[in-house]
């Protein structure tokens, strides 16, 4: 037991079961309701890390919570 939750999101494909999509402020806030008490680590493309940053601190998470690097191949 690791004491967290994983949530799979697939932005398309037809036959996955489970949660679709982009990741947007509604899917952070239903699958992590405490989002606000938590520290957040990225890790991705720069677009997307950049669209998550902005919608993160749209929903209150503080700057000091937020953890990431950028780089680029």
């Amino acid at each position: 037991e690791y004491g967290f939750a994983l949530h799979y999101i697939v932005t398309e494909d037809p036959s996955f079961n489970g949660e679709t999509g982009r990741v947007d402020a509604e899917k952070i806030q239903r699958l992590v309701p405490d989002v606000l008490s938590r520290d957040v680590y990225l890790c991705g493309p720069a677009p997307m890390m950049g669209a998550l940053v902005h919608i993160l601190r749209g929903v209150g998470l503080k700057k000091s919570a937020l953890h990431y690097e950028k780089f680029s191949l």
